[in-house]
């Protein structure tokens, strides 16, 4: 029988949170009360600079929706002839797709002046999530609750810091912060929100996930009640392991985080395979809260206490960004500055203009695509509707050029 991961992770939790001085696995520079780690956050991703083995720097995404520490691209702990303990049965994020990681101990990981000495990490025997695709620059792995879930962690969006408090010092987060309904379960948070569509409304549990490029994402067979609303378009919603997610996007009406209400949110919906699924691996959530939501506030997680507070910010009243083309667009190359078309929406104003999965974009209004960046030629196509959009691209030996005007889709 193939090892059991979920069981055999349960024996890799350190011990619980306490003085600094007492942890063999973490050194901080002494009497520290706090450390600043700066962040990019590119397509929505939270992403931060992590020194592997005190020799190579690397990119990772911050992702408070994980709770392990996980290399996506094994070449680089193969690289150092990093030991590898054991072979994991791990499922993908369809929770029914078998996919295999590696245990990796002894691992040292440093960000700014935190260093996580002799850490048990996971290495996938494959890169199944090809975050570069999709981001636009090299990603080498997903920072879990396991690094940081010692700290009182504050994330502000709009500075793009992230600061790493003493929890033997805290002193609490100030009076611009809002106490939300908060619980954590296994170093992930979870908050209490209402969610409005027509005359429907749901009191759901979201999962808080700095890893989730998306405003909001519902698991339409969780609870009762939820569906799919009529007015959606097929969309992919994401990488995760195991490759793009398949689903549905629409927008719900209101989505309130008391004393916080949003309204007209663009949303993902998602279904499982119910039969077929070990639902236990959805900790009962009914959906996740991503960065499309959480980049509107300056965010405290306070692991110690496991309580979680929201400060809005400058971001706060913006429209959600959705996309209006139609075109789902990926970054390849070595060095990623190639963009080619993932996939066309059937009847949209990219389609309608005869482009095709496996196009390379050449030119967009002009700038040359080799300029430009995956998130600079997606802001593009979500500008307001009526906008012209022109484009060259090549279909195999042939270029040719097309123009199409923008449009809502939902």
């Amino acid at each position: 029988m193939k090892p059991c991961l979920t069981a055999f992770l349960l024996c890799l939790i350190m011990a619980a949170p306490g003085a600094f001085a007492q942890l063999a696995d973490l050194e901080v520079r002494e009497n520290f009360k706090r450390v600043d780690i700066r962040f990019e956050y590119i397509n929505g991703f939270v992403i931060v600079p992590v020194l592997f083995e005190g020799l190579l720097p690397l990119n990772f995404i911050f992702d408070t929706g994980a709770e392990h520490t996980i290399i996506t691209q094994r070449e680089i702990t193969d690289l150092l002839q990093i030991d590898y303990k054991r072979r994991f049965t791990i499922l993908g994020s369809d929770l029914s797709t078998e996919l295999y990681a590696y245990l990796a101990q002894g691992v040292n990981l440093k960000m700014g002046d935190i260093l996580a000495k002799n850490r048990a990490v996971l290495v996938l025997e494959e890169d199944y999530m090809r975050f570069e695709d999709y981001a636009g620059i090299d990603i080498h792995g997903i920072l879990g609750a396991d690094f940081f879930r010692r700290f009182i962690v504050r994330i502000d969006y709009r500075r793009q810091v992230i600061s790493f408090f003493n929890p033997n010092n805290f002193e609490g987060p100030g009076g611009a912060f809002t106490e939300v309904d908060a619980r954590f379960l296994r170093s992930k948070p979870y908050l209490m929100a209402d969610v409005a569509q027509g005359s429907d409304s749901s009191h759901l549990n979201f999962l808080l996930d700095t890893g989730a490029a998306l405003p909001l994402l519902i698991n339409t067979q969780s609870a009762p009640g939820l569906h799919i609303p009529e007015r959606v378009i097929p969309t992919n919603l994401g990488a995760g392991l195991g490759g793009f997610l398949l689903g549905y996007q629409g927008q719900v009406d209101e989505l309130k985080l008391p004393p916080f209400t949003f309204s007209q949110v663009v949303t993902s919906y998602q279904e499982y395979d119910l039969p077929n699924i070990d639902t236990t691996q959805l900790d009962r959530r009914n959906g996740i809260i991503g960065n499309g939501i959480l980049r509107r506030f300056t965010v405290v997680l306070n692991y110690i206490e496991e309580k979680a507070y929201f400060a809005p910010n400058k971001y706060y009243k913006e429209e959600f960004k959705k996309d209006r083309s139609g075109l789902l667009i990926i970054a390849s190359g070595p060095a990623l500055n190639q963009f080619d078309i993932y996939s066309v929406l059937d009847d949209s104003p990219a389609g309608q203009a005869g482009l095709k999965p496996g196009d390379e974009i050449l030119r967009v209004n002009w700038m040359p695509a080799s300029l430009l960046s995956l998130e600079g030629i997606i802001r593009r196509l979500q500008k307001q509707p009526g906008k012209r959009i022109r484009m060259k691209v090549r279909r195999g030996e042939a270029k040719f050029k097309v123009a199409f005007l923008l449009e809502d889709l939902l």
